[in-house]
């Protein structure tokens, strides 16, 4: 359209024939200036000033029309048996479309405008992965969800209010990776076993070559981080690499249990080495992953390498294949077709697979895949009984005794009071296994069954019976009918609008006769352009009756892109039902989109003189108007110039001195100094110990022996002071006695003692001295060791043998 716009809001129209095919459309305005009229008549080519950013808007249209089913699968046809049963069941009530996974938008923005045409998404044997796959050897790793697209069908669920269930197979629930991803987070079951004694346990052996490839070393601490995130808490997992010249355990193999947060930790700590050959690391992962105590049930090794080591003991892969031990091999920017040819030959013979990789970002796609093949424990693959806990929802109108399945996806029930779970498979032990589960997850409802539904006239798989059965359409009417949106009735009516960074949603409440609803409880939800779990509850709508049948919310919208608003109300009505007043919930709900084409910033269309003048007074700067700036661009003269550089480049700032605390140095050096001061008044040093002291620390350095003299000659001279002492105080002691019987104090003779008398002395025998005479003798022996040491110590004057 080529229009002439004025002053203010211009208003266009304009009429788009749509197609027979119900659905949402985007529509897109750009807006191209091509000459601006002035005051005199006369046109200017262009627009001065224009700001591209904001020269385009979108909007989006929500169409009402048949209920859309969504399936999306591995590989195309695989479902084929179910898509036509949902398309005859019901009247043809349902628009069923089935795609792969490589079909979705990879754009976020589009998957949510794709997904907006469905009221319900069904995930039948769809694999998870975190990174595009990629191009490898054995082909592209296709039939994968990127964790991008993860989030927007999360959001879908949570935040609009389509419906989400999950269809087991081989490349379901855990066996396909989505443990930890956004999607196991809107469904009823965990991916994960929270009980494993009963079950077979995996051990995963990773070994790390350097990488010759940009950033490898990095991306292999992402891809050890990956496997032990996609492994089950009761699998062991263990990490050999390359480091100070031998083969060694950086993480020796383990169960995972709760040491996750460690053992990755333990990951971003790993620098692989340039390992020289193979034979050490297949061998300590072969002897490890063998271990009788380990009990393990699947046993795999993952090599990432370029392909140089080399492999000179070929009988272990015999012992490989005989213990059942398979080797997946990852070559890595390899050197040529023999490098290739050698991991091919070491994979083949075990039983793995070979990947050649020329780009990193296809790694951690290859080991998702990997952990993946491995997870046999979560498959239980053998005939078995469902058993039908109750009838209701999904369930409604089923027999009492259902079909035999011939297997399914072990799982584990959420946490939660509003989870239901009303097909269970046989208990092993105390373990419960879900098979059929559903819940309500924000405004939308999930299902999860951990059978498949593949089979086909010419290819049974695990819901064979069932296929066959008459209820098996009547059966799978049931589940997509629980998840399916709530139905638009009309009644209400919702309009956006956007101003000073928030949109402000008006809903507009009416009965069949125009009447306002005053008693309705509206809840909504937001998507926005980037998705997140942990934004889920910033973006909820609490709506206000702001008049009569009008209620409004707000959120805050800081980014461009695509908002889809998704409004739910419940309203009691009462009806007689068998005679009887009984008050049920009637449920309505309302969809709308806004649009932020661009960065708010770009809406302003005049400066903001006020925040310039702010800024001008604070720094101390000069304003210049537009005239007068014109001016000085035109004529500028010498004067001018020198002072527009004045101001704009002007000296630097004046230097200011900062005062800094220097109290605690000073404590410090107070401390230091008591140390010193203590140390000299306390502690004393003999000058001839310590030069004893540092000639034979000397002799010691210089391996020098000490000196042959001393040792022996210095005992004898101290034994023989030692009797020298002793016998002078022992002729002491018998002058003592003596004396004493010389003065009437000798013992009584034998015969003559009487009872008065007093016991005689006790005499210590001969040797050392006695009790009284100790302090004596050993000052005397003190003095004369220490005459002895004196003289040691001079080796050049004469020695004597002093008593």
């Amino acid at each position: 359209m080529r229009i002439q716009l004025r002053q203010g809001l211009n208003a266009l129209s304009f009429k788009q024939p749509l197609s027979n095919e119900q659905r949402s459309y985007t529509y897109e305005a750009v807006f191209q200036p091509e000459a601006v009229q002035g005051q005199n008549g006369a046109f200017t080519q262009g627009l001065p000033g224009d700001r591209v950013q904001n020269n385009s808007a979108t909007t989006h249209v929500v169409a009402l029309g048949q209920r859309r089913i969504l399936l999306i699968e591995s590989r195309k046809g695989e479902h084929q048996l179910l898509v036509d049963r949902l398309k005859t069941v019901g009247n043809s009530k349902y628009t069923v479309h089935a795609i792969t996974a490589d079909d979705l938008p990879q754009s976020k923005a589009e998957l949510a405008v794709f997904l907006s045409n469905y009221d319900s998404v069904l995930l039948a044997n769809v694999a998870a992965s975190d990174v595009e796959a990629g191009v490898v050897a054995d082909g592209r790793l296709g039939g994968v969800i990127t964790e991008e697209q993860q989030e927007i069908l999360r959001s879908n669920t949570h935040d609009q209010g389509c419906g989400l269930v999950m269809i087991g197979g081989p490349n379901g629930f855990g066996a396909g990776g989505w443990k930890g991803t956004p999607v196991e987070a809107a469904l009823p079951v965990d991916c994960e076993i929270q009980a494993f004694k009963v079950l077979g346990k995996t051990g995963l052996v990773l070994i790390m070559h350097a990488s010759e490839m940009a950033d490898g070393n990095r991306w292999q601490k992402e891809i050890a981080k990956l496997a032990i995130t996609k492994l089950s808490s009761y699998d062991e997992v263990g990490i050999l690499h390359y480091d100070w010249g031998k083969h060694s355990w950086h993480i020796k193999l383990q169960v995972i249990g709760g040491k996750k947060a460690a053992l990755l930790g333990l990951v971003d700590k790993m620098l692989p080495g340039d390992m020289p050959d193979f034979d050490g690391p297949l061998q300590m992962a072969h002897d490890a992953l063998v271990e009788p105590a380990r009990q393990l049930t699947t046993r795999h090794i993952i090599v990432i390498t370029d392909g140089d080591p080399a492999l000179n003991n070929q009988g272990i892969l015999g012992q490989m294949k005989t213990d059942k031990i398979s080797i997946t091999t990852v070559g890595v920017a390899t050197h040529g077709p023999s490098e290739d040819t050698s991991l091919m030959k070491i994979a083949r013979q075990t039983g793995g697979r070979f990947y050649k990789v020329t780009n990193a970002r296809a790694l951690p796609a290859i080991y998702t895949k990997e952990t993946r093949l491995i997870s046999q424990s979560l498959i239980f693959d053998q005939r078995f009984q469902p058993q039908l806990l109750f009838r209701s929802g999904p369930t409604d109108k089923l027999p009492e005794t259902l079909p035999p399945l011939f297997g399914y996806v072990r799982t584990s029930l959420k946490q939660s009071p509003l989870v239901e779970m009303s097909i269970m498979a046989p208990k092993v032990g105390e373990q419960e296994f879900p098979i059929l589960a559903y819940w309500t997850y924000g405004l939308g409802k999930a299902v999860a069954f951990t059978s498949d539904a593949r089979s086909q006239s010419s290819r049974p798989a695990w819901d064979r019976d069932w296929a066959s059965s008459d209820m098996y359409g009547k059966f799978w009417e049931q589940v997509v009918d629980y998840t399916l949106r709530p139905t638009e009735s009309g009644r209400l009516m919702m309009t956006t609008e956007y101003h000073d960074g928030k949109v402000h949603v008006f809903v507009d409440a009416r009965d069949a006769g125009n009447r306002p609803l005053t008693d309705l409880i509206l809840q909504g939800s937001v998507t926005t352009p980037s998705p997140r779990a942990d934004q889920a509850g910033k973006f909820e709508l609490h709506f206000e009756q702001k008049n009569s049948g009008l209620y409004e919310a707000e959120f805050k919208a800081d980014e461009a892109g695509s908002y889809f608003i998704n409004a739910q109300s419940r309203r009691p009505v009462r009806k007689m039902e068998k005679g009887k007043e009984v008050v049920t919930q009637e449920l309505d709900s309302i969809r709308a989109g806004v649009t932020i084409p661009y960065s708010p910033e770009f809406a302003d269309m005049e400066s903001n003189v006020a925040l310039l003048d702010r800024l001008r007074a604070i720094t101390g700067g000069v304003t210049y108007t537009e005239d007068e700036l014109g001016a000085l661009v035109k004529s500028p003269s010498a004067q001018v110039k020198q002072a527009l550089a004045e101001q704009v480049f002007r000296a630097g700032l004046p230097q200011f001195r900062e005062l800094q605390p220097i109290w605690y140095w000073l404590v410090l050096a107070a401390a230091i100094g008591l140390f010193f001061d203590v140390a000299v008044r306390r502690i004393a040093l003999q000058p001839s110990e310590a030069a004893v002291a540092a000639t034979r620390l000397w002799n010691r350095l210089r391996h020098r022996a000490a000196p042959a003299e001393s040792s022996p000659q210095f005992i004898d001279r101290l034994q023989s002071i030692k009797q020298q002492v002793g016998a002078s105080i022992e002729q002491q002691r018998a002058a003592r006695r003596f004396e004493g019987e010389e003065k009437g104090l000798a013992p009584p003779l034998p015969g003559t003692e009487t009872a008065a008398a007093p016991p005689p002395p006790v005499r210590a025998p001969s040797g050392p001295p006695a009790q009284e005479e100790g302090a004596d003798y050993a000052s005397r022996l003190l003095k004369a060791k220490k005459k002895v040491w004196e003289e040691r110590e001079r080796p050049d004057e004469p020695k004597g043998t002093s008593g």
